[in-house]
């Protein structure tokens, strides 16, 4: 019985998340995620994703080109979702078809964020979807069972997926981090993966994205510190208060909500991100932001932010999307007028995420700080800990877990060429036990 990866997307870009696990004459697909700076760029030239054909959306380079694995989709088993971030699961809608027989299985979580999101856009998919409990093992077939692990990042439920196989077991960690104390949900599951560590973990295939950073990512608890002292420590109690950061990070969301409590001002969440995330937590319950008001559709925040222009804003947090700079976020149509609002001096913008390291991200993020900066208003920067592993994380995980094979995921050359350097000093072999294949490349893993 051979075990075969095929990487699909993520493996030279940034984001579009999926592969194939071949287990002899059965296969597991992990993760169907979005090219998000491709999904903007296509509805910002007037492009309609529901009116789309997927052979549309894979040739503008939006979702993953699953045709190189064609001739395997009758082996599919299963395709499994390690967490709830669009760059993992959002072309599931338009993916997942192809393999009709196969379920979705995810965290309670980032089932909720999915049907969310199928639904926005008006498709329904022929495919079972199948929650799955952290920490719980489901066997899918003859040869593979999955276990969805526990592991923090910077949204809820969020996980290592391990793929249990008669020959070993193959751990995807695609989005996380080594937090020992999280500020919402429990601290990762440490101890499953030192116990796998322990057995037979013929390969794992790990996030790049920050494997260039010669740093550990700080814990959540960091970043709660961080915004403590910019929203409780600066004297902005005559001026807006706006916040923006990821709409999927609901620890972050949790403590703005606390902060501004203590400020005494009533949170406005604004954004259709925002809204999403938000609402599936609440529905399953693992947060409540009860005394809040979230509203995602554009009309009902246009008319929100109108009204909150003319009011005392010393009174509200408004929090948002709009932390990359996106053309059609919230905060930035509030900076170029397109949302009827007027900045004055000194009001407070705190941008409590970094910049995805990618076009067109970077450039978009500089246009509106300089816009920003020309309305004199203050901002506060990199009010944030990162959801990913740096390069010493990374380090800890591969000795945790004793892989014979390592592969990068989710990166660029550089952050590719930064890993390989990595598991080299570490004694691994290029082109041995570490690789770093491409999109379509298949890999004999044993």
């Amino acid at each position: 019985m051979e075990i075969e990866f095929i990487p699909v997307g993520g493996y030279g870009e940034v984001g579009k998340n999926m592969g194939l696990l071949r287990v002899g004459d059965e296969a597991v697909i992990l993760d169907m995620g979005l090219f998000i700076p491709k999904a903007v760029s296509f509805e910002e030239e007037g492009g309609h994703r529901e009116r789309a054909s997927t052979l549309e959306l894979i040739k503008y380079g939006m979702i993953p080109d699953d045709r190189v694995i064609e001739k395997y989709k009758q082996e599919v088993k299963a395709i499994v979702l390690s967490h709830a971030h669009l760059d993992h699961i959002a072309a599931t809608q338009y993916l997942a078809p192809h393999y009709p027989q196969a379920p979705v299985i995810t965290t309670p979580f980032s089932m909720e964020v999915l049907k969310t999101t199928m639904s926005d856009d008006n498709i329904k998919i022929p495919n079972q979807l199948k929650p799955l409990n952290l920490n719980h093992p489901l066997k899918i077939s003859k040869n593979i069972e999955i276990e969805l692990i526990n592991m923090p990042h910077s949204t809820p439920q969020s996980s290592v997926v391990a793929v249990h196989t008669p020959k070993g077991t193959v751990l995807y960690g695609n989005d996380f981090k080594l937090d020992e104390s999280p500020t919402l949900g429990q601290k990762g599951n440490v101890k499953r993966l030192k116990q796998l560590g322990k057995g037979n973990v013929i390969a794992a295939i790990v996030d790049a994205l920050y494997a260039p950073i010669h740093s550990k990512t700080p814990s959540e608890a960091i970043a709660k510190s961080l915004l403590k002292n910019v929203m409780l420590g600066s004297e902005n109690n005559h001026n807006a208060l706006i916040a923006t950061t990821f709409g999927s990070h609901l620890a972050r969301l949790k403590s703005m909500i606390e902060f501004s409590r203590k400020l005494d001002r009533k949170v406005v969440f604004l954004g259709r991100s925002m809204k999403k995330y938000i609402d599936a937590g609440q529905k399953i319950g693992i947060i409540n932001f009860a005394g809040t008001e979230v509203l995602g559709y554009s009309n009902m925040v246009k008319r929100k932010v109108k009204k909150l222009s003319g009011k005392s804003l010393d009174k509200y947090t408004i929090i948002c999307t709009g932390g990359q700079g996106e053309s059609k976020a919230v905060l930035t149509k509030m900076v170029s007028g397109a949302l009827e609002f007027k900045f004055q001096k000194e009001d407070s913008v705190i941008f409590s995420n970094k910049v995805i390291p990618t076009e067109p991200n970077i450039t978009s993020r500089k246009k509106l700080e300089e816009k920003l900066e020309a309305k004199k208003v203050r901002i506060f920067k990199d009010v944030h800990s990162s959801g990913h592993m740096a390069r010493e994380d990374i380090r800890d995980f591969i000795k945790m877990t004793n892989p014979s094979i390592v592969i990068p995921a989710q990166g660029d050359h550089k952050m590719f060429s930064a890993f390989s350097e990595l598991a080299e000093n570490m004694g691994y072999k290029k082109n041995k036990n570490v690789f770093t294949p491409k999109d379509g490349e298949k890999l004999k893993i044993s």
